[in-house]
């Protein structure tokens, strides 16, 4: 009976595992889910950054009253707003 007890305890062994196993593979899908929509949210905000990009480049050349150090500031600002959406393509492909 020994060997039958042991045989019962692997098989509740191997059950549990399969188990976890099937809970990893759920929580892997959900998390590849949201890694997808995360990347789309990326592409759509960097679409709507290099339209905006475009929309204020245009508007500067437009302005006559702009000045050199408020061009410089927004241009901080946009080089700021780029350096984030960077980091978050990174910290999504590692």
């Amino acid at each position: 009976m020994h060997v039958e007890a042991q045989l019962q305890s692997l098989q509740q062994k191997v059950s549990q595992l399969l188990k976890n196993q099937q809970q990893l593979l759920k929580n892997y899908v959900q998390t590849q889910k949201e890694l997808d929509k995360a990347q789309e949210i990326i592409v759509q905000q960097q679409s709507l950054i290099t339209t905006l990009e475009q929309k204020n480049a245009a508007l500067q050349l437009q302005s006559p009253t702009t000045n050199t150090v408020e061009k410089q500031l927004l241009e901080k600002r946009i080089d700021g707003y780029l350096k984030e959406i960077e980091k978050c393509l990174t910290l999504l492909n590692t």
